[in-house]
């Protein structure tokens, strides 16, 4: 039961991630970078190490040929597993431990020598990789064990045993159990409120409904499209941030810094602005119907007070 409610903690954080950067690898591709084939994801991988960086993630990971794979975290944690590329351009991964062994796939974005950014199938960044030739830190032999256990069984097989005959008659012991697997505590609030404040200082058109971002710092955020309705921004600094088009209906911006932010044709409707800071925000075309502007600071503010 621990482990189910891990797992489904655990995949919500991510289905709430994922929108914060969707549009990322369009953009990418937008702006001249190449997205590998399977093929070319083969060749650059194969053989060689991929350093895989994340927010909750560090780690590098051998690839071997025979499909195998070895890494070592930051935090000097091991894993194996296998990897494969699939038909639809994209590094398949399924790490025996990490990740609670569940196959992700990513494409791969060549972004500079031997840099890659991997994407998720929605189009969210998952880590940057920076690829080096052959296996410098010798991680491959912690994904030989299995293969040398295979070998050493087969030889084993005609062998003559005590007493006469060979090993082949005797009765095979039962496979070894595979060791129990302890699941990692899921985030707590606070890590996924952490991690949500970084990913929203620049997350245009992604999904935030409802997010805890009580006080954190986004000054020049780019949420331009976003969805915040029902988020709580009280005390958030948003000075300058562009929220243009943005879905504010029912959030929570008491005492918001939003000096000078970019609030154009965004749905304000019901929105609690109470004590805030608008000075000099531009409102232009924003829904404002049921609004709460109680003591919020209005000086020079730009097109407040037109309802659609």
């Amino acid at each position: 039961m621990y482990a189910q409610l891990s797992s489904i903690c655990l995949l919500a954080t991510i289905a709430l991630l994922s929108g914060c950067a969707t549009g990322n690898q369009e953009r990418m591709l937008q702006e001249g970078k190449t997205q590998l084939t399977a093929e070319q994801i083969f060749q650059s991988v194969s053989g060689n190490t991929l350093h895989l960086k994340a927010i909750d993630f560090n780690a590098r990971v051998h690839f071997l040929d025979s499909g195998r794979m070895a890494g070592r975290s930051s935090g000097n944690s091991h894993d194996t597993g296998t990897w494969d590329v699939n038909s639809d351009n994209q590094l398949c991964l399924k790490f025996d431990t990490w990740y609670y062994g569940d196959e992700r796939c990513y494409s791969m974005v060549e972004t500079g020598a031997d840099i890659y950014a991997l994407f998720t199938s929605n189009g969210a960044r998952a880590y940057t990789a920076t690829a080096a030739e052959g296996d410098p830190e010798k991680l491959a032999t912690a994904g030989r064990k299995k293969d040398k256990a295979y070998l050493r069984a087969k030889m084993a097989d005609g062998r003559p045993k005590a007493g006469g005959g060979s090993a082949a008659a005797e009765t095979e012991p039962a496979p070894a159990q595979p060791p129990r697997v302890i699941p990692s505590p899921p985030p707590s609030p606070e890590e996924v409120r952490h991690t949500l404040a970084y990913m929203a200082k620049n997350c245009p058109n992604c999904n935030l409904a409802g997010a805890d971002l009580k006080g954190v710092d986004l000054i020049t955020a780019n949420l331009a499209g976003a969805n915040l309705a029902g988020a709580d921004l009280s005390r958030a600094n948003l000075r300058r941030a562009n929220l243009a088009g943005a879905n504010l209906a029912g959030a929570i911006l008491v005492n918001a810094n939003l000096l000078e932010a970019n609030l154009a044709n965004c749905n304000m409707s019901n929105a609690d602005l109470s004590g805030a800071s608008l000075i000099k925000a531009n409102l232009t075309g924003a829904m404002t119907e049921g609004v709460r502007l109680e003591g919020a600071q209005l000086d020079g503010v730009v097109g407040l007070g037109r309802q659609r």
